[in-house]
């Protein structure tokens, strides 16, 4: 009798653990991992945005230099 007590108490504190504290921590873990992906994913973004903004004010200032003819003197 008390061997069934004690089996049953057993199993009762391992589905409480399984359920109620490994479960929702994998579960948070999960969310966690795709926020941080999300965010990367944004960041990246941005990085790219940035590279292309500074590429093409680089083509502009060049194209500005080629504009202009060299001063010379004339006496």
């Amino acid at each position: 009798m008390f061997k069934l007590i004690f089996w049953g108490i057993v199993i009762y504190l391992a589905y409480k653990v399984i359920f109620e504290l490994i479960l929702p921590v994998s579960q948070v873990a999960t969310q966690l991992k795709s926020k941080m992906k999300d965010i990367n994913e944004s960041q990246q973004k941005q990085y790219e945005q940035q590279k292309a903004q500074q590429q093409t004010q680089a083509t502009k200032k060049t194209s500005h230099e080629e504009d202009y003819i060299d001063f010379e003197e004339v006496k």
